[in-house]
């Protein structure tokens, strides 16, 4: 079934005039390609671990009303010769069947093995295969690359993408809209959570669900009030 957004993702207003405009212009995909023009349909999203770069994608895959295939990289990476090459191909195939959205996750894998993998020419061999994916992958789809590591991405790769997200850490206003977010609807004074904003300086928007998770737990353990839970 198609998702539908359950969200609205917290970014920096760099990356929302970006991902807005990626979506305004596959809104109007019909168009463009009656003109002969190629919308967007490759997007590349970079950021520590925890910024929600999955989550993003997910998002994305809910606003355009399509179904989200996920491919980890890392656990499709093997040792054996042709093995690698095999698995992408078939995962590949499977997102062509239909206008998807299909997220390459820890893209940076391709990267990381090339440096470890002894075989080289094999890892060579997938990173063509990606690249000519990418020069040809249909229009009426949409293929999200994400990592953790983007120094590690191989160069022949970075043209190939029609738009670059960058996330990072929450700042201390992000902070508190992500705390609001999931602490909507509950009796928790405002500075409070915005007292725990400040606390909180350096975590990551996975840390921040994480921390509420554990004060609705402490909540209904101790059976105590939400105000009561979070200090």
């Amino acid at each position: 079934p198609k998702p539908s957004p359950d969200f609205t993702p917290i970014i920096s207003l760099d990356n929302k005039s970006i991902l807005d405009r990626f979506l305004k212009e596959r809104a109007h995909f019909s168009h463009l390609k009656e003109v002969g023009l190629r919308p967007p349909n490759t997007l590349a999203i970079l950021g520590p671990p925890g910024t929600g770069k999955t989550s993003l994608a997910k998002w994305i895959a809910a606003e355009l009303q399509l179904p989200l295939f996920v491919l980890n990289l890392a656990s499709v990476v093997t040792s054996y010769l042709g093995q690698t090459g095999q698995n992408i191909k078939r995962a590949l195939d499977r997102a062509r069947t239909e206008s998807s959205v299909l997220l390459l996750d820890e893209f940076d894998a391709l990267g990381r093995s090339r440096t470890e993998n002894e075989d080289v020419g094999e890892m060579k061999r997938v990173v063509t295969v990606l690249l000519q994916e990418l020069e040809r992958w249909p229009d009426e789809s949409i293929l999200i690359a994400a990592t953790n590591l983007p120094e590690l991405v191989d160069q022949a790769f970075r043209r190939r993408f029609s738009r670059w997200l960058r996330l990072s850490l929450p700042d201390q206003r992000e902070r508190l809209s992500i705390l609001q977010t999931h602490y909507k609807g509950q009796k928790i004074p405002a500075h409070h959570l915005e007292l725990a904003s400040i606390c909180l300086a350096g975590a990551s928007g996975a840390d921040l669900a994480a921390f509420a998770n554990r004060v609705a737990t402490r909540q209904i353990i101790d059976d105590v009030t939400p105000l009561d839970a979070l200090l």
